[in-house]
């Protein structure tokens, strides 16, 4: 028997392996979790739409989307007819009870729901809650039911904010694909307004559809970038004060508990994810890379930032 955890938040948040869609069966992802949901995963989107088109999305019939290059899943879980139609319990029920006889074959060992039905369906969220207990109840992994809290920041909207704020206008346009007068805009945004989702992006006037696309595409590519070293890594500041200082002063030629510390170009390109240009510029000095690639490359290469800058970037 399943525990299954009620919280309210965004679903986006959620640590677990699957995180469940609801879509209509019309091929449109027009509103609520499921345009959030066609934004990340815009290959998703087109093969629903196609599956759509061929009738293969139906009510009680579930589609478990393969998220590329990690152990993700999104369960594409219809609650409508048609998007402009309200849900139906009936369907909600058909939907549940194929879940509980297929989540095993499909390999999904946890999952987040969001409360099916109850946002833009229509139907009453106390009985939502009963059918999915009722439902949910006999499975043996561990169940999360989101419901949505529009004031609850998501798992992009930091990062992108940073990203943002510390890297520099020409850096932007190359990793988004975005022009300078509308990155601006995104900026202006960002620094005035207190967003705390990245959807929120779609509902700002002058930030068209193409642009909130670009900008979930960059956040996405944030959030799944590898993080440097993070599986060896060990924080600079936790190491003890005489070893710490013995590497800030010679850096090259310590390990710290068996780590090493000195790398070739392309060692240093795998453990920071940043790219071979900006990894020389850091090293050349050039003033033009952001605070974020340098925190990044320090972090990485275990480096103290501070003193990083103050020999490097920094006159007296």
């Amino acid at each position: 028997m399943s525990e299954i955890k009620f919280i309210k938040g965004n679903i986006f948040t959620s640590k677990h392996q699957t995180l469940v869609n609801t879509v209509n069966c019309v091929g449109i992802m027009g509103a609520g979790i499921a345009l959030e949901f066609k934004y990340r995963y815009p290959e998703m989107f087109e093969k629903y739409a196609k599956y759509c088109e061929d009738k293969l999305i139906q009510i009680g019939k579930l589609w478990v989307y393969e998220v590329p290059n990690v152990n993700q899943k999104v369960l594409n879980f219809p609650t409508k007819q048609h998007w402009k139609y309200p849900s139906k319990y009936e369907y909600l029920e058909k939907g549940l009870s194929k879940f509980v006889e297929t989540y095993k074959d499909k390999g999904i060992t946890s999952i987040a729901f969001p409360m099916l039905g109850a946002l833009n369906g229509g139907l009453d969220p106390d009985r939502v809650i009963d059918l999915m207990q009722q439902y949910l109840s006999s499975c043996d992994i561990p169940i999360e039911v989101y419901e949505y809290d529009g004031q609850a920041s998501d798992d992009l909207i930091d990062k992108f904010r940073n990203a943002f704020i510390y890297d520099s206008l020409k850096e932007l346009e190359k990793t988004t694909g975005l022009k300078p007068n509308v990155l601006k805009k995104v900026k202006s945004v960002l620094e005035n307004q207190d967003l705390n989702s990245l959807i929120q992006l779609d509902k700002v006037k002058g930030i068209g559809e193409e642009t909130v696309k670009a900008c979930y595409q960059f956040a996405m590519k944030l959030k799944t970038k590898p993080k440097a070293q993070q599986a060896i890594a060990q924080d600079i500041f936790s190491i003890a004060e005489p070893q710490k200082q013995e590497i800030v002063q010679n850096p090259k030629s310590i390990k710290v508990n068996g780590i090493k510390t000195e790398f070739d170009l392309s060692e240093k390109v795998t453990l920071t994810g940043l790219d071979v240009q900006t990894i020389q510029k850091i090293e050349s000095k050039e003033e033009e890379v952001s605070i974020r690639a340098i925190k990044t490359y320090c972090q990485a290469l275990k480096l103290n930032f501070a003193e990083f800058i103050a020999k490097n970037y920094v006159t007296t």
